[in-house]
């Protein structure tokens, strides 16, 4: 009877042991499954469409086109913390579809658009800045494009519209000679609007009447100054009666330090009905400034009634 018991704990031993065993064998196996089943992490690589530099062409200043960039990652990790820039006012991204995640062989799209706003070639970058396993990194695309065509009216207050009639000088101008010019005289019917610009009353002596309106002409291009630039100007000028005052008006070129690189006066008008004075003058090297002067010739009385309406300058470059 002892053998019996011994045999059955001996018999029961052996069966718990096995079980014990077979658990533990499939248990190892699961696990090696499992550990060979399991992806290694692998380092993304993000790739940006259209290489090496996209071109978006010659474009009008106000005008703007867009493109679709594709962001692929060919790597075999996935691409974390993507943080999507570019460069410079000219490009705009204005949408995307890139989570913050790109996972490996996935692709996302973002939308670039190009509104040149200088006259010029323009440069950017397209930035895709994302971290491998914690480690920061970015891919870029070049991006180019330029701007050509012409400018809207640059001067500010043509006609003396704006600000009050009585404001001394009119809103946007500077006084030279005759410290009454405002747009508060109504004895010339307007080209355009309710006012014009006139020189009104000056002390004896005041012949020459001088108002002027300065425009920066390099910041309308990406070269630095506005060499090459062509300069437009229509003005509507006359006097109050036939034969009184002379008016004219004078477009000027200025370099960094004020000095004048080129003046142009227009024909004098002494009639009473409105005279165009138009031009058209390509910008000499160094120029920096342009002036838009008007001018009244007082030949008698105690004021110059010289008018002036309709003033525009704008630029034109064609690449």
């Amino acid at each position: 009877m002892g053998g019996t018991t011994a045999a059955s704990v001996d018999t029961g031993s052996t069966s718990e042991v096995s079980s014990t065993s077979l658990e533990l064998v499939s248990t190892t196996s699961e696990s090696m499954s499992e550990s060979t089943s399991s992806p290694v992490d692998g380092h993304p690589e993000l790739v940006i469409s259209d290489a090496p530099i996209y071109d978006f062409g010659s474009l009008e200043l106000t005008d703007a086109t867009g493109h679709a960039f594709s962001i692929s990652n060919e790597g075999d990790g996935d691409a974390t913390s993507l943080l999507l820039s570019v460069e410079g006012a000219a490009f705009v991204i204005t949408s995307h579809d890139c989570d913050d995640v790109l996972a490996a062989r996935a692709s996302c799209e973002v939308e670039v658009s190009f509104q040149p706003g200088l006259f010029g070639d323009v440069g950017s970058e397209l930035e895709i800045a994302y971290q491998d396993q914690g480690m920061a990194t970015s891919v870029t695309r070049s991006l180019v494009g330029r701007g050509v065509g012409a400018t809207a009216n640059l001067l500010i207050n043509g006609g003396g519209e704006l600000g009050d009639a009585t404001d001394i000088p009119p809103m946007g101008w500077t006084i030279v000679y005759g410290p009454n010019w405002s747009a508060s005289w109504l004895l010339a019917p307007p080209v355009e609007g309710a006012r014009t610009i006139s020189a009104g009353w000056g002390p004896p002596g005041t012949n020459n009447f001088t108002l002027y309106q300065q425009l920066d002409a390099a910041s309308l291009t990406t070269w630095g100054d506005a060499v090459g630039v062509r300069f437009y100007y229509r003005a509507f000028h006359r006097a109050e009666t036939d034969g009184n005052d002379p008016t004219w008006v004078e477009f000027r070129f200025l370099d960094a330090g004020g000095l004048e690189l080129a003046i142009y006066p227009s024909s004098l008008s002494s009639g009473a009905t409105w005279y165009e004075s138009t031009g058209n003058f390509l910008a000499p090297p160094g120029t920096h400034q342009v002036q838009l002067a008007l001018q009244c010739d007082r030949v008698a009385n105690d004021w110059c009634s010289g008018f002036f309406d309709g003033l525009e300058v704008w630029a034109e470059w064609l690449g």
